[in-house]
């Protein structure tokens, strides 16, 4: 630099082509080097970081998958303890709904479905004792309808009247 500023360029041309240059050409090789081994290693990095990508991906498809899977497999068995219930119900409902009011239902759960269920039996029962009370009461009405013929067969008189009466 020197040399330039003293308006020397001809000992500045000569320093740079003898002592510069060769100086200069090692430097660019090793900044060559330097640049190939890092590109070398920002390949490698880049080459891993597509591998953990590509593994990401995988791993999240098949938690996914199985998510799904698990998923299926809770709702089937919520709606098979739901639906199982619920057509014991309506089979009661139905058949009380037809008149027959002699079903045994088995309650074994305490959620709504097994509270439906209760009630069902319950609403069984009183209908099953409402038509005991009934027969018994239409049984106690025939035997007095019974005991009322029995008890007015009088013999008639000649002239059609009951003899006991006036």
């Amino acid at each position: 630099m020197g040399l330039r500023i003293g308006h020397r360029f001809d000992d500045a041309a000569e320093f740079f082509g003898t002592k510069s240059r060769p100086a200069m050409g090692e430097v660019l090789k090793a900044i060559d080097a330097i640049i190939a081994r890092e590109s070398l290693v920002a390949n490698q990095v880049a080459a891993d970081a597509k591998e953990k990508y590509r593994f990401s991906v995988r791993a999240l498809t098949a938690l996914g998958i199985v998510t799904m899977l698990v998923c299926t497999m809770v709702a089937l068995i919520i709606t098979k303890s739901v639906k199982k219930p619920l057509t014991e119900a309506l089979a009661i409902a139905d058949a009380v709904a037809a008149g027959d009011i002699s079903a045994e239902v088995k309650v074994l759960g305490t959620d709504e479905t097994g509270r439906l269920l209760e009630a069902l039996v319950r609403m069984n029962e009183k209908l099953t004792s409402i038509v005991s009370q009934v027969r018994d009461s239409a049984n106690a009405v025939t035997r007095a309808s019974r005991a009322l013929a029995k008890g007015n067969r009088m013999p008639f008189g000649a002239n059609g009247t009951t003899s006991g009466l006036s």
